[in-house]
């Protein structure tokens, strides 16, 4: 390995490192940030030095007991809320066990490949 890579390594690992420390303290922060406006019941703010501030709230359902979520919207009527799943995970893994099963999906999927980068510290 040549030592201009080895460089780009060292400086990948070294601002990785500092990024996820950055990343960690805006977490802290955010955190704090919410907390305070919340006991100070404010939703939405602009400071004296520039910033526009605004807690946004998501919520999110989940349904558990699909089975029964299932059965409770055919019988009211509301069926169009219920869509056919592929075990995309189960196929993907048997696809690579099966070049014969493979081959016949061939022309029904796009196959992506993506290489990823994990550089740790040696010790």
């Amino acid at each position: 390995m040549n030592a201009l890579l080895e460089q780009k390594i060292k400086e990948y690992f070294e601002t990785n490192k500092v990024y996820k420390e950055l990343e960690k303290r805006v977490k802290t922060l955010s955190s704090e940030i919410k907390e305070e406006l919340t006991q100070l019941g404010i939703d939405k703010e602009s400071t004296t030095n520039g910033f526009d501030v605004l807690l946004v709230e998501k919520v999110s359902y989940d349904y558990p007991d699909e089975i029964a979520l299932r059965s409770y919207l055919k019988e009211n009527g509301l069926s169009d809320y219920i869509l056919e799943k592929i075990d995309s995970t189960k196929l993907n893994k048997d696809i690579k066990d099966s070049k014969s099963l493979a081959k016949k999906l061939n022309t029904l999927a796009v196959k992506t490949t993506t290489i990823s980068l994990s550089v740790k510290e040696s010790k």
